[in-house]
């Protein structure tokens, strides 16, 4: 065999190897319909308020609605792409902060502001459902629309002492820890969408009672930047 020969013959298969690889990647990358996302998102002061939740006078607690859900958080998400531009999603949001002002304490501080009584801080989590339609541009970026379902302030349990009157005629004080600061809101938001980059404008709709005894119905916007890892 002329060496010309074999050289010609190791070239065609390296080019063969190197074409079946490519197309296995390419296919791979057609087939692939689940994606992993994390991000952060922040939450801006809300608006139009129907209820400013004022009324606390027969609470051991109170809180502030501004500190309680706006700022910043954490999100990791999961997207399914169950048809052409279309995809189902879900995003775990957490955040640490201020949760309740507890009126069994005296003095204390947030963000650098005196209080007349501490602030009970932790973690906050959300629970989003989504349904998102993508727009292709000719520039190959993509124009996104999303519509959802938050459960939101999870983790935001407290205690409330109630006087209470026994069978036997006995008056006494018990606590019960099932009490909570939990919302439910619709979410619409438009995103403009980048290789692997996703930056979100959106709002929060949130109408619906927990169990601090108010009514709150509100609108929160916020702004969201995603990053796909794969």
């Amino acid at each position: 065999m002329k060496l010309s020969t074999l050289k010609n013959q190791i070239l065609i298969l390296f080019i063969f190897l190197n074409f079946s690889a490519f197309s296995q990647e390419a296919a791979l990358k057609k087939e692939r319909k689940i994606h992993f996302l994390v991000g952060t998102e922040y939450r801006i002061t809300p608006f139009d308020q129907e209820k400013t939740f004022s009324n606390y006078r027969d609470h051991d607690v109170y809180y502030n609605l501004d500190y309680q859900i706006t700022g910043p958080s954490l999100n990791l998400g999961i997207e399914y792409d169950f048809m052409k531009n279309y995809s189902i999603g879900f995003s775990h949001s957490l955040s640490y902060g201020h949760i309740y002002f507890d009126t069994r304490t005296i003095m204390g501080t947030y963000n650098n502001e005196s209080t007349i009584n501490k602030s009970v801080n932790g973690l906050k989590q959300d629970y989003n459902f989504y349904l998102k339609r993508k727009f292709n541009l000719n520039n190959g970026d993509k124009i996104g629309l999303k519509v959802g379902y938050s459960l939101m302030n999870r983790g935001t349990r407290y205690s409330q002492r109630e006087v209470t009157e026994f069978s036997d005629g006995s008056i006494g004080v018990i606590y019960r820890d099932d009490k909570h600061f939990k919302y439910s809101a619709f979410n619409l938001e438009a995103s403009y969408e980048v290789e692997k980059f996703n930056f979100g404008f959106g709002v929060y709709s949130i109408d619906g009672n927990h169990s601090f005894g108010n009514e709150a119905i509100f609108w929160m916007p916020y702004i969201r930047v995603t990053y796909t890892i794969f």
